[in-house]
């Protein structure tokens, strides 16, 4: 029933540039993204990044002669990792029945989503063929899966994560450039504003840099 709400948030949010007809879409096309994944707030300390990817697809409506509303939805994985020592216990034959060994420790934590953003994009004016832009916007996400995988030495283990909350929001800052009539290119950073904590009582939020380019189909 939950899962059932947020997919319908997001349909409501998407549906509500329904005014905007189809004839005012100026560009369509599919991206494909590379996310550095880490996480922020009160309770998290020395934590590194995740690599993952994105993948999907966007469309383009022209509000005025420079600013563009862009509307996008992507399957993004996001996530942090932790690394350090830990100590390992192996049981010998001999007093005292087993044996001490510091092992180096990975703990990942790997949360995928359904994201929408919607993107509100500047276009800079430029005598060259490229064409710079700046955008901001707020993005939407629907959790799909969320795991836990720790490795110690030669050993793993994968775990789901149940406290994970099932939507995500936050807002996008980011620069591009359109590079030909069908590739275009954006760095960009991507804040959580909501703690990915179900109950609300550990304080961590995503953070994503990420490296997209995008191809138009039409």
């Amino acid at each position: 029933m939950k899962r059932m709400v947020l997919i319908l948030t997001i349909v409501a949010l998407v549906l509500s540039f329904s005014n905007v007809s189809v004839a005012q879409i100026t560009e369509k096309g599919v991206k494909v993204g590379l996310n550095l994944a880490n996480a922020s707030g009160d309770d998290i300390e020395d934590t590194k990044n995740k690599m993952g990817f994105a993948v999907g697809g966007y469309i383009l409506y022209p509000l005025n002669e420079t600013i563009t509303m862009r509307v996008e939805a992507m399957y993004s994985q996001k996530g942090a990792k932790m690394e350090g020592e830990m100590p390992m216990y192996t049981t010998t034959s001999t007093w005292p029945y087993y044996t001490v060994e510091m092992v180096d420790y990975t703990a990942t934590m790997s949360i995928d989503y359904i994201e929408i953003p919607i993107l509100f994009q500047y276009d800079i004016q430029s005598s060259g063929t490229m064409v710079p832009c700046v955008f901001a916007g707020p993005y939407l996400a629907l959790k799909m899966s969320a795991k836990q995988k720790y490795e110690a030495g030669d050993e793993s283990e994968t775990e789901d994560l149940e406290d994970v909350r099932g939507m995500d929001y936050g807002i996008i800052l980011g620069v591009g450039a359109k590079v030909t009539d069908k590739v275009s290119i954006d760095a960009r950073y991507s804040m959580g504003l909501a703690t990915i904590d179900d109950e609300g009582d550990f304080d961590a939020k995503h953070k994503v840099i990420a490296i997209t380019a995008g191809y138009a189909l039409n």
